[in-house]
């Protein structure tokens, strides 16, 4: 498979939800090489990829990360409290991550914070009372698709190893044990490299050709 001309489609969630309610079997082909055989949305788990890591992965690029930094943050519901309200100002729409005791991180796509970037951080800076706030942008999400996830959480692990043995620098890892999903945060200039490796060691390796 020639992955410089490898991409991630999104979906409109419209159109794909009367197939989903169904639970109706759905092929994702190339359109330009249908022949190749795709990827088998099903409802539950399916013979045909039941011995494999990652069953799908989905991306999107240009995210910024805002982490937050204050010994024992988780204690300290008030600063919390004064860094959403922040963020309310300025209509942002957010996800967050707690990324230990000390430290929260907030994701934003980047069109959606960029105009007020610089005023957000200059107010969480002078005046949450937090020790630290960096950020990083021009960040792609990676998310690495798993039925057998929430059993086997080492496979984020396995998953690391294979970036990492490819000198993908991995800025940040979303996972929830009861979820299917782990999702990876790298620099935007790695996003089609680090599709490429995943499917390649995770999913391509196990892969059985469905027939188009």
């Amino acid at each position: 498979m020639n992955f410089k001309n490898y991409h991630i489609w999104e979906f409109q969630e419209e159109a794909v939800r009367p197939v989903r309610e169904k639970k109706i079997p759905t092929k994702i082909l190339n359109t330009n090489h249908p022949e190749e055989g795709g990827t088998l949305v099903v409802d539950s788990e399916h013979e045909m990829i039941s011995d494999q890591i990652i069953t799908g992965i989905a991306g999107k690029k240009n995210y910024t990360v805002i982490t937050i930094k204050k010994y024992q943050l988780n204690k300290h519901i008030e600063v919390l409290q004064n860094v959403l309200a922040v963020l309310q100002k300025f209509h942002v729409a957010i996800n967050y991550v707690p990324s230990g005791s000390d430290a929260f991180s907030f994701l934003f796509h980047g069109a959606d914070v960029k105009v007020h970037l610089d005023a957000i951080l200059l107010q969480l800076r002078n005046s949450c009372g937090l020790d630290d706030v960096e950020v990083n942008q021009d960040i792609a999400l990676v998310a690495a698709v798993s039925l057998q996830l929430s059993k086997r959480p080492a496979i984020a692990g396995k998953i690391l190893d294979y970036l990492d043995n490819s000198l993908i620098n991995v800025r940040l890892v979303i996972q929830e044990g009861s979820d299917m999903k782990v999702v990876f945060g790298v620099a935007n200039a790695d996003y089609e490299k680090t599709v490429a490796k995943i499917y390649r060691e995770a999913m391509f390796r196990h892969y059985k050709k469905i027939p188009a």
